[in-house]
């Protein structure tokens, strides 16, 4: 949504931003366009609204809410977003509901925002009640893979991967669809091993485990694990449930030779041993468009 009097605010913002001495030259140009007819310019307010925030709260809450109640499809804004961050623990009540009735709008875009929103605001607040009304609403998938998106990015951080681990387990096992977002979690190695084994063996065992099997038996493989710990991801990989139009990039042969390498390492755990044999079992039995050459490598070991 934009137009040449919406760029041009954008571009005030920007310059603004670093020219706080220009505020009260722009106040009422910010008063004008809030009531202007056309929509791209009202959208476009916000962010050069934001800037008023630090020397003058009220009239940038203000001005915000205003166009909230003209347009609701505002909430997508940029500067919606940082008043929210500014403004939610004196207003808790107010801004779920925005979220609430974003998440629940008709225009696609700003569901699908709103619902990005809504799992940022639990990260950040720690929100229990908007994670209840996450966890008992459903979403379209593209909504969840907003909500997934937020949480994969502030995984990393300590002060919220508990909160973010909860909702990537939701956005897991709710989601028929492939959410690519937590490819992000192996392809920026944001996963430790064994720090977050449990955490892992879960994905891989839901509903997205075929879509992340490929990418993570190559993350799996460079991370160098050896023994038990290197055996139980094996076995749980070998294990996810098939998707046929994304299992087949699994490479048949590169697994077998994991699992004969456990065979050839760790001769003498015979934990190790039986886990390996496991494996091979479950793909003799699973990847039947490799039968010809797995038992080829069968044969070659004799």
């Amino acid at each position: 949504m934009n137009c040449v009097r919406g760029q041009a605010l954008f571009t005030l913002a920007a310059l603004v931003a670093n020219r706080s001495t220009w505020l009260n030259k722009v106040q009422h140009t910010v008063i004008e366009a809030s009531d202007d007819v056309n929509d791209s310019v009202r959208f476009a307010i916000p962010l050069l609204t934001t800037l008023f925030y630090q020397d003058d709260p009220d009239f940038c809450r203000s001005v915000i809410k205003k166009l909230i109640e003209k347009d609701f499809r505002i909430i997508g804004s940029q500067g919606f977003w940082y008043l929210l961050r500014q403004e939610f623990l004196a207003e808790p009540v107010y801004y779920r509901g925005l979220l609430i009735k974003g998440c629940q709008s008709e225009v696609d875009d700003v569901a699908e925002c709103a619902a990005g929103q809504l799992s940022a605001t639990i990260l950040l607040f720690n929100d229990t009640i908007l994670m209840e009304w996450l966890q008992t609403h459903p979403l379209s998938h593209r909504q969840l893979e907003e909500v997934c998106k937020e949480a994969v990015d502030l995984f990393p951080k300590e002060e919220y991967r508990e909160r973010s681990e909860t909702i990537i387990r939701y956005c897991a096992q709710t989601d028929t669809e492939h959410l690519s977002a937590l490819h992000h979690l192996i392809f920026e190695k944001q996963i430790d091993l064994q720090q977050d084994k449990e955490f892992v063996l879960f994905l891989l065992a839901s509903k997205q485990g075929a879509g992340l099997a490929h990418s993570f038996f190559r993350y799996l493989n460079d991370a160098q694990l050896r023994g038990r710990e290197y055996a139980a991801y094996l076995r749980a990989l070998s294990s996810v449930p098939k998707d046929s139009s994304e299992w087949y990039y699994l490479d048949a042969s590169g697994f077998a030779n994991s699992a004969l390498r456990l065979l050839d390492n760790d001769q003498g755990d015979s934990e190790v041993i039986k886990m390996a044999l496991d494996i091979w079992d479950e793909l003799y039995k699973n990847n039947l468009a490799n039968i010809q050459e797995l038992s080829t490598m069968l044969n070659n070991l004799e």
